[in-house]
């Protein structure tokens, strides 16, 4: 993995598919938390709470975005690591109120000018810890080495999984 003094999540889905709302935000190596003493930025204000409450230990703070904001294209949470930056292995997650406000899936990409981005990985299907609890170390996933990702989260009693991977396989039981 590269070692970024940036790092940012975009391309943000919310199980609700409206607002995100979190209560942590933590970036880590191999080592532990990477994000420790970095400044987290937006792209958006948040709509509720602050960016601090993010990255503070208190795990009913909470930090809200509006819909329009998350689906925008133009949507990230970054963390500036300074000179030499570090490597990004996995993110962790605090969920606030609701699971419907939950992170979905996100995209976690690197840079070290904060200008030209590369994609390190995506995260699918998050799963939700509960009500101001925290998500154990989500891993990246690479999507190139993927070949079949199934969520089964659909309806009960349904037949057909949905493939998210490249190459959206149609799979029956």
């Amino acid at each position: 993995m590269a070692a970024a003094r940036y790092w940012r999540i975009n391309a943000i889905d919310t199980y609700g598919g409206d607002d995100l709302e979190l209560s942590a935000l933590h970036l880590y190596d191999e080592s532990g938390r990477a994000d420790l003493g970095a400044p987290l930025t937006s792209s958006h204000a948040p709509i509720a709470g602050a960016l601090a409450n993010l990255q503070d230990s208190d795990d009913t703070s909470i930090c809200r975005f509006g819909g329009a904001q998350v689906r925008s294209s133009g949507f990230f949470l970054q963390w500036d690591l300074g000179v030499g930056g570090a490597s990004a292995s996995g993110l962790m997650f605090g969920a606030a109120t609701d699971e419907e406000y939950f992170l979905a899936q996100c995209d976690l990409s690197y840079s070290n000018d904060g200008v030209f981005w590369t994609k390190e990985g995506e995260l699918n299907r998050l799963i939700w810890p509960g009500s101001f609890s925290l998500t154990p170390v989500v891993k990246i996933s690479h999507p190139a080495r993927v070949v079949l990702l199934l969520s089964c989260d659909g309806a009960h009693g349904a037949r057909d999984l949905i493939d998210s991977s490249q190459y959206k396989k149609t799979i029956t039981t």
